[in-house]
């Protein structure tokens, strides 16, 4: 199987408390030819430094400091200035398996396809396991989308947010910059942060 780069971008606002766990889950990959881009949307605490420490220590974390603009706009200029064959995006309260980018990579490159998902698990805060493991409710190994089915289907909004949300996808690079996916300014529909428009 191919090595390929995969950028890994983290969107980072006032998330002191729990960046760290984020990076270290990031950093620990069993897949190891990343590029992460840390984007620090105009944080007021701790966070950007911690954000340059990881920097400091691991030559593939970049560390970028903005003006604040919101989540939506920190992962578009993440995919704007990735470099990867495919990028997926991390937000920094959260924490990945040490195999996350291995497994969406491998089914991915699998399908030869676009778009990889899977599922993730609920935590509450301070707290032990929620035991909700949110899974997708598409079954096929791959699925045939047109620009047309991944605005209106795939990225639906509805409450089934594990179809709406970014953070439990791999995305072939190319393929979102030539359909002309953006990620907009966010929009609250049950629980979802992710509104998509085709430019």
């Amino acid at each position: 199987m191919n090595n390929d780069l995969i950028s890994v971008i983290v969107p980072v606002y006032n998330d002191e408390k729990y960046v760290a766990q984020a990076l270290d889950s990031i950093v620990s990959q069993t897949y190891r030819n990343l590029e992460i881009l840390v984007v620090v949307d105009g944080s007021k605490d701790g966070s950007p430094a911690i954000c340059d420490r990881y920097a400091a220590e691991d030559e593939r974390v970049k560390v970028f400091h903005r003006e604040n603009a919101g989540v939506a706009a920190s992962r578009q200029f993440g995919i704007d200035n990735c470099q990867g064959t495919y990028f997926v995006t991390i937000d920094a309260d959260d924490y990945v398996a040490a195999d996350f980018v291995e497994k969406l990579y491998e089914t991915i490159k699998k399908n030869n396809a676009d778009i990889s998902v899977c599922g993730v698990t609920c935590f509450a805060d301070g707290s032990n396991q929620m035991g909700l493991t949110i899974m997708p409710s598409v079954t096929d190994d791959r699925v045939e989308l047109t620009k047309e089915i991944l605005l209106s289907e795939f990225y639906q909004l509805s409450c089934g947010f594990i179809l709406t949300d970014s953070w439990n996808k791999m995305h072939r690079t190319q393929f979102v910059r030539d359909t002309h996916v953006e990620y907009r300014l966010p929009k609250k529909y049950c629980g979802s942060e992710l509104e998509l428009e085709h430019r």
